[in-house]
């Protein structure tokens, strides 16, 4: 309103409103499909069991959502260059941009999240005092949903950069709401609060399958390649990295050195799985560069 050369008038067009209503409305049954599967499976638990499983379920839900942030924010700085590449028409650089989204967020998670999947005992222990019943199975349950969501997101991310909601929305809603009665239907059969989580955990490989064919269909995405080189190569590095600190916990007693050296080796041998299994060449190159580069600043400023 202050500079002349400025002014604005009210527009109605019909098609962008729609394009942004069919948007907005869609990703709200997948939202509401999301919340509903998570404080629905809360009512269920506490259908069934008492509040102690509730309590275990937050303390759960706390450890995983403190490691998951890690890989969250690291995601969400790819975001807007999948869009951009959508944008401007560069499939095939988008595609390789969420296929190296999804490997390296989940390697980042494996370096935080599989120590504390084998040591989760000793951790809620020096953390509360105490193993509450079924924390310790959630917790380890939860990291699993966790890495499943971290290789899908950015999938999910692709789709929202396409822009058509409708699809992707009715599958993963249908993925997460199945769950529910499937659960209800569990307990009422005498399942324990750990095949409940066990169930939840499976709708996240089925609305990945969904993600996966539906950005195949918008963006020619090749399944068989992110299948070899993402989760072929991520069970592996996880096997090969989980040996040497399982064998540990099995042979050493409980206790601060025990984990002390499991963790240690843990994050040791999945640093170097990754860096020589997990890595190409070039991002081999880069990153030994950008050590090299980081040490030599941090000597210079010493110096």
């Amino acid at each position: 309103r202050k500079f002349e050369e400025c002014s604005m008038r009210l527009v109605w067009d019909k098609k962008l409103s729609k394009d942004i209503w069919n948007y907005v409305g869609w990703n709200s049954i997948g939202s509401f499909a999301y919340m509903a599967n998570n404080q629905g499976i809360t009512v269920i638990l506490n259908l069934f069991f008492s509040t102690i499983v509730n309590a275990a379920r937050g303390i759960a839900a706390t450890v995983s959502t403190n490691i998951y942030n890690f890989v969250f924010n690291f995601q969400t700085a790819v975001r807007p260059q999948i869009t951009k590449l959508f944008a401007v028409g560069e499939f095939k650089e988008m595609n390789k941009l969420i296929c190296n989204s999804a490997k390296y967020s989940t390697y980042l998670l494996i370096i935080i999240g599989l120590p504390v999947f084998i040591e989760t005992e000793y951790l809620i222990t020096l953390w509360l005092g105490h193993v509450p019943t079924y924390v310790i199975a959630f917790i380890r349950i939860t990291l699993v949903e966790m890495l499943l969501k971290s290789i899908d997101l950015p999938i999910g991310d692709g789709i929202q950069a396409v822009g058509k909601m409708k699809l992707p929305n009715i599958t993963s809603a249908i993925a997460y709401l199945a769950v529910l009665p499937t659960i209800y239907i569990a307990l009422s059969l005498g399942a324990s609060p750990v095949m409940a989580y066990i169930i939840t955990c499976m709708s996240y490989p089925l609305a990945l399958v969904c993600d996966l064919w539906i950005l195949r269909k918008y963006t020619g995405f090749d399944i068989p390649f992110y299948c070899r080189d993402i989760l072929a190569r991520l069970l592996i590095i996880i096997i090969i990295s989980a040996v040497l600190p399982t064998v540990i916990t099995f042979y050493m007693p409980f206790g601060f050195l025990r984990f002390a050296l499991s963790v240690s080796i843990c994050v040791l041998c999945s640093c170097i799985v990754i860096f020589y299994y997990g890595l190409n060449k070039e991002m081999r190159y880069k990153v030994v560069r950008k050590v090299k580069n980081k040490l030599a600043f941090a000597f210079h400023q010493n110096t």
